[in-house]
C-alpha cells in the first residue's frame, strides 16, 4: 500500500491549483484559498471569503495536510492494495480536485464507479475513456481546464 505522493504529483497539483493567498469562489462556488482548499484540515472549519490572506509556505502546510490527512488514506480505503505510484498519485488528484466529501457523499452514484474500475483492474483505452468524461463540470459547466486535467490525469494513471 503506497501512503505518500510523488514530488511529480506536488508538482502536478501547484500547475493545477495554482496559488491563491486571498480566498476566491471557484467554478462550483465554493470559497477557496491557496491551492485548492476549501477547508483548514487542522480545524476542519471551511474557507470563507472574510478569511485572511495566507502565503505560499500555509498553502503548502494545508496542501500536505489535506493530501496525507484526507486524500491518500481515501485512495488507499477506495482501491485495492496493488497500485503503482503513477496510479495512485493520478487518484489523489482526482479526489483533492473533486472533493473527499463529494466523492464519500456520492461515491455509490457517480465517483465510486471510477474506483470501481480500478479495482476491476479496466483496460487502460476504457480507463482512459471513462476517466476523461469524468468531473469536468464546475458549477454544471464544463471546463476546459478540468478537461485537460482529467486527460493529464488519466495519462499519468496509464503511465
Amino acid at each position: 500500500m503506497i501512503t505518500t505522493v510523488s514530488k511529480e504529483l506536488l508538482d502536478f497539483l501547484k500547475e493545477f491549483e495554482s496559488f491563491r493567498s486571498k480566498p476566491y469562489l471557484c467554478p462550483s462556488k465554493v470559497p477557496t484559498i491557496g491551492y485548492g482548499t476549501t477547508y483548514y484540515f487542522d480545524t476542519k472549519k471551511r474557507v470563507t471569503i472574510a478569511d485572511k490572506p495566507i502565503n505560499e509556505d500555509e498553502a503548502l502546510r494545508l496542501k500536505l495536510g489535506h493530501i496525507n490527512e484526507v486524500f491518500a488514506p481515501l485512495v488507499n480505503k477506495l482501491c485495492r492494495d496493488d497500485l503503482k505510484q503513477n496510479e495512485f498519485d493520478a487518484l489523489v488528484s482526482f479526489v483533492y480536485n473533486a472533493g473527499a466529501t463529494y466523492i464519500s457523499k456520492n461515491g455509490t452514484k457517480k465517483y465510486y464507479n471510477l474506483f470501481r474500475n480500478v479495482n476491476t483492474r479496466l483496460s487502460g483505452k476504457e480507463m482512459f475513456n471513462y476517466w476523461s468524461n469524468c468531473a469536468v463540470t464546475g458549477g454544471g459547466v464544463r471546463l476546459n481546464g478540468l478537461i485537460r486535467r482529467r486527460k493529464r490525469e488519466a495519462e499519468m494513471y496509464l503511465k
